[in-house]
């Protein structure tokens, strides 16, 4: 038993790293309120917000994530239609996902891992990027996160039916609504369901008298199904509109497009890319023989396994069955915190189950938080993001031209690629500029401004206002 020494003694270790951890929050907490404060509005938030002023074509795209829009229409009208307003949501879906975080990884006794777990479940900088964003990636995985704490925190020890039914409630309710944030998490909500049937299936076995579980089951999993039908409706009426066209075509080069947008850069190399599926795959081989030398099948590293299989299966089955394209990038995001989770248990699992050693699994993890933390400190910008980094000066360039046109007594117009049209007509409209909105027609000389990307070349009748080398991108004026 301890001693009261050694409970004074561990009381103030979890005060310790409690007080880090939270130091650890309040700095990515800030880092995503600054980046959604100064960054520029991206090519798919401008479209989203159109989405608000009533455009009836996109509400019905793939780009209309609904929870995001709607809680983007909710901010706009309380808190007008600044950025860091239209992100707001998932500035807060941030705070929900670090406190889904915590309760995930609070009881582990060991520091190492206690640090461990954080580290790779939050230094992900392609991730993080998306609560600064108003998208609904951030929605959705901070609604998954906790949808995967009440799907894992009791594993397959219950009592009694009661704390099982609050588990399947909660767990099918959050992933409910990150299918609601995006349609790209209908095989997590599926998968959810699939393992809590698989739970009654184990419960029934080992608690056969409980008369009222099967209704109580069969109540909540009734209900759950409603979101999945309308998640179904949904995105068959994407497919016959062909919207659903963002993925790859298979299901390695969706998993090399998540890693090398992880890595965020791609001056180290493919090598690293390889390296890290490797390890990965170890991992998940590792994991997968201990659970079944072990026949630990009752608690969270099971349960996890089980959801990266269910997942990886479904999105098979769909490209099989439907020709879905394999998710890639952003729309492969939601396999982030699940690796890093199934990541973190694995070294618990190792440490409990196997009895391993300090001085072999410590090594490995101080490798790996070196690298997710050196990787994450390279990345930290307010200026761009990975995926719209076109858009990073589109906000200053539109100040300019709003600085020389706001004196001027007719209505001046404005040429450029169309990747940059819906950022620069968002700033037009929400700035009430006096120049015309922008078409998709790319660059027109007879413009009064010209915004280009990856051209240098001068341009008669033309001035340079300004050049933003790190995107290769100038903004230019006409002269009379």
């Amino acid at each position: 038993m301890f001693s009261v020494k050694d409970m004074k003694r561990y009381t103030h270790l979890i005060h310790g790293r409690t007080f880090i951890i939270v130091m650890f929050f309040t700095f990515l907490l800030a880092y995503v309120m600054i980046r959604a404060y100064t960054l520029s509005f991206t090519h798919d938030e401008s479209l989203s917000f159109t989405i608000l002023e009533g455009n009836d074509i996109l509400i019905n795209t793939a780009n209309n994530h609904i929870l995001n829009t709607t809680l983007m229409a909710k901010s706009n009208t309380l808190f007008g239609n600044t950025e860091f307003s239209l992100r707001l949501p998932n500035v807060l879906a941030f705070v929900l996902y670090l406190i889904g975080c915590f309760y995930l990884i609070r009881t582990s006794k060991s520091n190492w891992l206690f640090f461990f777990g954080f580290t790779i479940i939050l230094l992900n900088p392609f991730m993080i990027e998306f609560f600064s964003l108003a998208r609904g990636y951030g929605l959705s995985l901070a609604f998954m996160l906790i949808s995967i704490f009440f799907m894992i925190r009791n594993g397959n020890h219950y009592l009694t039916s009661s704390p099982f039914i609050k588990d399947f409630i909660f767990a099918s309710l959050f992933a409910s609504l990150a299918l609601y944030a995006i349609l790209a998490m209908i095989n997590f909500y599926i998968s959810i369901l699939i393992i809590f049937i698989f739970k009654y299936i184990y419960f029934r076995r080992t608690h056969p008298k409980d008369s009222n579980f099967n209704s109580q089951f069969y109540s909540v999993l009734f209900v759950s199904l409603i979101p999945l039908f309308l998640g179904i409706q949904r995105l068959l009426k994407l497919k016959e509109a062909n919207q659903l066209y963002f993925g790859v075509n298979t299901f390695m080069e969706g998993i090399n497009s998540l890693v090398g947008s992880s890595i965020y850069f791609t001056g180290y190399g493919s090598w690293l890319v390889t390296t890290i599926k490797i390890i990965v795959f170890l991992f998940l081989i590792v994991g997968i023989l201990s659970i079944i030398l072990k026949k630990k099948y009752d608690g969270p590293l099971f349960i996890i396994i089980q959801l990266i299989a269910f997942l990886s299966i479904g999105l098979f089955l769909e490209h099989l069955l439907f020709s879905a394209a394999y998710p890639a990038e952003r729309t492969a995001l939601f396999f982030i915190p699940i690796i890093s989770l199934f990541i973190y248990h694995l070294f618990l699992h190792l440490k409990t189950e196997h009895n391993l050693k300090k001085q072999y699994y410590i090594p490995v993890i101080i490798c790996l938080m070196i690298s997710l933390g050196a990787n994450f400190i390279v990345s930290l910008n307010s200026t761009y993001t990975k995926t719209w980094r076109y858009d990073a000066h589109t906000k200053d360039a539109m100040k300019i031209v709003r600085d020389i046109t706001q004196d001027i007594n007719y209505k001046t117009t404005i040429s450029n690629p169309w990747l940059l049209e819906p950022a620069i007509n968002h700033y037009i409209g929400i700035w009430r500029l006096n120049v015309a909105y922008s078409d998709r027609n790319g660059i027109d000389l007879n413009s009064d401004f010209i915004y280009r990307r990856e051209d240098n070349d001068p341009l008669d009748n033309y001035k340079e206002l300004c050049s933003y080398e790190d995107i290769q991108s100038s903004l230019l004026m006409k002269i009379e």
